[in-house]
């Protein structure tokens, strides 16, 4: 075994030296503007001992996870939700017993971050986990939604690094390519005419099933992975509303209702300033994560309204402005910001962001404006 390469992935948890996983499969259907994803690993313990492993998975604040099954031995356990202090005298217990025990819990390090504590791992046995969550699609445009399926966890910076109360701790490791690959299978069914299917992360394979449905897997039987899955469908007109009704049990039902809302905003005598920041620490370095910043600081700049303020912050272990306070919106302005944007790096060191949010926050806005 090496030392760990990336906190997606399973880990002996006293050592943090990391177990490769052998393979990963990515199964998603899309209802509307809802997804259903189960992502199944697969990996081995090739040492001649038992191994004590975590797991860590990132999962976005707008998921919740639904299922958990995991498969060892030619058994198969089903998980069981419970109250976390329930579940991890429960956990405990099982291993004071020499039993298989397995435990997903949220880490109290990264609210986006979910650990799975999976127990004792027989030498040379191989162990598949299977993992469900539901998930809202993000809002790209009127007519476009968008998909994030997380393949890789980026570094989650920490000033003060300590043990969670309960539980285990994910390494605070990071590498942008791993040894293993993923294959994908997907269904998509839309409200109204699919436009067109696309990613701009992975290679994808569209199969048009109807005028409102698809399956989709990536062009090529695998692909690497080195960067979070994004899929966007785009349809040629989106309802102002609907209801999506599902059985969730025998006789039980939820029902979600979306709605576009229409306003007229009425903008006469509205100034605004607008304050812009920007994350510069060592973990936007990973990919073009410093690059899509730049890219996102161009399109603010050219969207700021006639007659607005504007200043931009960038922060990582300390933090700077672009301008003392903010300044009128102009050509020269933003002939500055645009230089101050193209002049950003991924070197301010760790992610405080407080201190910054504390400086605007308890700045006056600008006299008869509106932040």
């Amino acid at each position: 075994m090496v030392e760990p390469a990336s906190l997606f992935g399973l880990f002996v948890s006293l050592s943090n030296v990391s177990i490769p996983l052998t393979g990963v499969n990515y199964d998603f259907s899309i209802k509307s503007f809802a997804g259903h994803i189960t992502i199944d690993q697969t990996y081995k313990n090739t040492e001649a001992t038992d191994l004590e492993c975590v797991y860590g998975f990132p999962i976005s604040d707008q998921a919740s996870i639904v299922g958990l099954t995991i498969e060892i031995d030619n058994r198969t356990l089903t998980s069981a939700f419970k109250k976390k202090d329930e579940a991890f005298k429960e956990y405990t217990e099982a291993l004071k017993r020499n039993d298989g025990a397995y435990l997903l819990d949220q880490s109290e390090r990264s609210d986006d971050t979910f650990v799975l504590s999976v127990g004792r791992l027989p030498p040379g046995k191989e162990c598949k986990v299977s993992i469900s969550y539901v998930t809202t699609l993000e809002s790209v445009t009127e007519t476009k939604s968008r998909l994030t399926i997380p393949t890789s966890l980026y570094p989650r910076y920490d000033p003060t690094p300590k043990l969670q109360k309960t539980g285990v701790v994910a390494p605070e490791t990071f590498q942008s390519t791993v040894p293993y690959k993923a294959t994908l299978s997907g269904h998509i069914q839309a409200v109204d005419t699919i436009e067109n299917i696309t990613s701009p992360t992975h290679p994808l394979l569209v199969s048009t099933v109807g005028p409102k449905e698809a399956s989709v897997t990536f062009n090529g039987t695998q692909q690497a992975l080195d960067k979070d899955l994004v899929i966007e469908v785009e349809l040629k007109k989106n309802p102002q509303s609907y209801v999506e009704v599902e059985e969730t049990s025998p006789g039980v039902y939820t029902a979600m209702y979306a709605f576009v809302p229409s306003f007229k905003p009425d903008n006469s005598g509205i100034n605004s300033e607008l304050i812009f920041v920007v994350d510069c620490s060592g973990s936007m370095s990973g990919g073009n994560k410093i690059g899509d910043a730049k890219r996102a600081m161009h399109i603010f700049l050219r969207s700021i309204p006639e007659g607005a303020y504007f200043n931009f912050y960038k922060f990582g272990s300390r933090f700077e402005s672009l301008f003392p306070e903010s300044q009128l919106y102009s050509a020269d302005t933003f002939t500055q910001a645009k230089a101050y944007a193209d002049a950003i790096n991924a070197d301010m060191g760790g992610t405080e962001i407080l201190e910054p949010l504390q400086k605007i926050y308890t700045s006056a806005p600008m006299t008869k404006f509106v932040g």
